[in-house]
């Protein structure tokens, strides 16, 4: 009686550990199932398609990012307050290049300024020249009625001088601003239109060597921006109804902003089955910057 009722408990003991051992497996199991069956896209609730939230990214509106550029040979220096990040508005001077000539293309300049000087300073002589013989010419043609011929030809001799030195003043003032524009000349680039400075792609002192264009800077306008998210094949519909979507982001907790569907990428990711989709949002006090993660919420259209 004693074995029969042992041999019962052991039975009713290897039952219990089946049962068991069954449970956890059956939970292994769903653990696995519900890890594959996971969305791999970003999308963090997409038990109601309605509700759906994906993830993704601020991104520059394709016309709202612009290159400044440099059309000079020259040293370039940045300008104050130009620093990445900064808030720039349209017109405003971002960089002053200076070219300074090398000493084989200025001695000709200097050369040429030294030969300008010297003959408007004989110019200068010879009207001084020219006006002390008309002026002695007159005194002695107020005198002599037969001087008056030769008072005439002093005069045209005097005007001759003049005109000369007016030539040579001209030719000097052309001189000088050769000089200004050559050695050194400054040119500054602006602003192409109001935003933010992105990314600067030389070291202030530095050389262009080249004299070609190069790219200085980028200026961002963030008054609208993209918003652009990741999705898998499957989810396309869900966004071709949702011509709205709700952004939120966790760098402004209760804030929402409003965007529009703007188009679904050029071709679908061979790797990860993916395509982006892009909406655009107006950003009022220009807080989603470049970069920023989100979430997207689509509102889908009532098909009622």
């Amino acid at each position: 009686m004693r074995r029969l009722a042992g041999q019962t408990f052991a039975w009713e003991v290897n039952k219990l550990s089946w049962i068991l051992k069954s449970i956890g497996m059956v939970v292994f199991v769903m653990g696995w199932v519900t890890f594959f069956a996971a969305p791999r896209n970003g999308a963090l609730n997409n038990t109601d398609q309605g509700k759906s939230e994906f993830a993704g990214e601020v991104v520059a509106k394709p016309q709202s990012i612009v290159d400044v550029v440099a059309p000079l040979w020259g040293k370039m220096y940045l300008e104050d307050g130009v620093y990445p990040g900064a808030r720039v508005k349209k017109g405003q001077n971002l960089v002053r290049i200076v070219l300074e000539l090398d000493a084989l293309e200025r001695l000709p300049l200097v050369d040429r300024n030294i030969e300008v000087n010297q003959f408007l300073e004989v110019a200068a002589q010879k009207v001084r020249f020219a006006l002390d013989d008309y002026r002695r010419a007159m005194r002695i043609g107020s005198k002599n009625a037969d001087f008056q011929k030769e008072v005439e030809r002093r005069k045209q001799i005097y005007e001759n001088a003049i005109n000369e030195y007016q030539m040579m003043t001209q030719q000097k003032t052309r001189q000088e601003n050769v000089m200004r524009s050559r050695d050194p000349r400054t040119q500054r680039v602006t602003a192409p239109l109001a935003g933010f400075v992105d990314e600067i792609f030389f070291v202030p002192g530095q050389v262009n060597l080249t004299g070609e264009f190069r790219k200085l800077l980028t200026v961002v306008d963030l008054s609208s921006v993209w918003v652009r998210a990741e999705i898998f094949e499957k989810d396309m519909a869900t966004f071709r109804n949702a011509r709205e979507a709700v952004i939120t982001t966790d760098a402004f907790p209760g804030e929402t902003f409003r965007g529009k569907f703007q188009a679904f990428g050029s071709e679908i990711d061979p790797r990860t089955r993916t395509i982006p989709v892009y909406y655009e949002a107006p950003n009022r006090g220009e807080k989603l910057r470049i970069g920023l993660r989100v979430r997207i919420r689509p509102l889908l259209r009532s098909t009622g």
